[in-house]
């Protein structure tokens, strides 16, 4: 195994001490919202190799896996991502219209696919909730046009018409998390969307499944966040950012999701966590004692997120090549994110 070397993301949506304190840095003050380990080109890791920091791709070559520490300290945007062949001639759309990067959809051709694991508790709109359960939650909140909509059309048809209704949308006996959301963002389209979606919170170790087209905001918590290697996010709301509703429209799945919240289930003496995709795997090891991870086809980012080992720190990464295998010693978990390759 090879140690990593993260690179930190200082969004303004992020806390400021929460992966400082898992690095064992002191905080600073600037909000640190995401650290990375994999090949991704906006913010590529290194690896320890013969005493020297080298970058990751020169000992992997591109994985197509790439793994984040999150911590929100406020929402993030209501957003989608592709499947592969969206991702394809999303690209190559604006590739060939000469898009402004800032207003680009999509950074690359690759699918986006994610897992987030909460590292504290964590919460999440998720996918959207069964129909009727829906139309309760907007006749609660005074909106009863927007509960008759839902119920005549579906939810594509209103989320087609949410976001061309222009007049403004207030609560009665909101949620504290529909009302933060109103108080940042009081004439967003995408108000009328939030009450749709499975609003969960996740425990420490509870996961949900973003496969291509879930409809999803984190509000707030940190987390493990697996993905294939991909920045290709589409926005409808909830940010200052680029937003494409139309596009968002185009590949959403609306169909309902009846159960967002997974735990992990054991596999020997691991425990496996349902992937949406086939492109990656993730495990959870509690190790106390001794682990021994065997070797295996592909390649694999190791991540401790609490106590310590002989060979990873708290806060620390480490690479495994295929066919390699390692030998934990000590009291920690870990979590095992491996990839197609």
């Amino acid at each position: 195994m090879h140690l990593l070397r993260g690179v930190i993301q200082h969004y303004a949506w992020g806390t400021t001490s929460f992966i400082p304190e898992l690095l064992g840095d002191a905080p600073d003050g600037q909000p640190c919202a995401e650290l990375w380990f994999g090949t991704h080109p906006l913010a590529p890791s290194k690896v320890f190799v013969d005493s020297a920091w080298l970058p990751l791709t020169d000992l992997t070559g591109e994985l197509d896996v790439l793994v984040k520490v999150l911590s929100a300290q406020y929402p993030l945007s209501l957003q989608t991502h592709p499947s592969g062949q969206q991702a394809k001639l999303g690209f190559l759309r604006e590739t060939n219209m000469h898009v402004d990067a800032v207003q680009r959809c999509y950074q690359d051709d690759n699918e986006k696919s994610e897992l987030l694991v909460a590292l504290t508790r964590f919460e999440a709109l998720c996918g959207f909730a069964p129909t009727d359960v829906s139309v309760h939650a907007l006749q609660s909140l005074g909106c009863n046009i927007e509960a008759d909509v839902l119920q005549t059309g579906g939810i594509a048809a209103y989320l087609a018409w949410a976001y061309s209704n222009q007049r403004p949308v207030s609560f009665i006996n909101a949620p504290s998390w529909l009302n933060n959301l109103a108080q940042m963002y009081p004439h967003d389209a995408s108000l009328r969307v939030a009450p749709l979606l499975n609003y969960v919170v996740l425990e420490v170790g509870q996961a949900i499944s973003l496969p291509p087209g879930n409809l999803h905001a984190y509000l707030s918590g940190s987390g493990l966040e697996v993905m294939t290697s991909s920045d290709n996010v589409v926005r409808a709301g909830f940010t200052n950012k680029y937003i494409a509703v139309q596009e968002l429209l185009d590949i959403v799945d609306t169909r309902v999701l009846v159960a967002p919240v997974q735990t992990p289930q054991p596999t020997g003496t691991t425990w496996q966590y349902q992937s949406p995709t086939s492109s990656f795997a993730v495990h959870k090891i509690e190790i106390d004692g001794v682990s021994h991870i065997a070797p295996a086809s592909v390649h694999r980012i190791l991540v401790c997120v609490d106590g310590s080992t002989d060979q990873l720190a708290r806060g620390s990464a480490g690479v495994i090549l295929p066919n390699e295998s390692v030998a934990l010693h000590g009291n920690a978990r870990v979590f095992v994110c491996a990839g197609s390759r």
